[in-house]
């Protein structure tokens, strides 16, 4: 009987020993993911601020010049038409954000979605808020999510 006491718990020490191991594998795993996410929110929000700042320069260039010649024209409307495409990857890379970042982060996410939606969906260029703005936003979202990483 002490045998089959001993095997039994032999066998629950090497059963909670690969528990622990898995668990800390899988937050192993969640801390690269969540690094690989603050990474990609970081580019895609350079990404999305230095197009808008593109968009904002040359709509005060125009205002200034009266008109653009042909060549800034097609920048122009070269800088319109992609200019989904960063704020996609970005919103993309927020939702997931989400999932794997605590209250703090999704509670500056929300922030930043309401703010956009209010300050910059559906205006003129000349009606954009300044890009530091857009940074003030960036750097609130990232230094949320950094302090977030730092925490044992």
């Amino acid at each position: 009987i002490s045998a089959v006491i001993g095997g039994v718990v032999a066998l629950g020490g090497s059963l909670m020993v690969a528990k622990y191991q898995l668990g800390a594998e899988e937050r192993r795993t969640i801390e690269q993911q969540r690094v690989l996410i603050w990474m990609d929110t970081a580019g895609n929000f350079n990404s999305y601020i230095s197009n808008w700042n593109r968009l904002i320069v040359i709509a005060e260039h125009e205002e200034k010049q009266g008109r653009l010649n042909k060549r800034e024209e097609e920048r122009k409307e070269r800088y319109v038409a992609e200019r989904d495409k960063p704020k996609d990857a970005l919103y993309g890379t927020l939702e997931k954000a989400k999932l794997f970042f605590g209250k703090e982060v999704h509670e500056q996410i929300e922030q930043f979605t309401a703010w956009e939606k209010e300050k910059v969906h559906r205006k003129r260029l000349n009606e954009l808020p300044p890009i530091t703005a857009w940074e003030e936003r960036k750097d609130a979202i990232l230094g949320s999510m950094t302090k977030e990483l730092k925490q044992p």
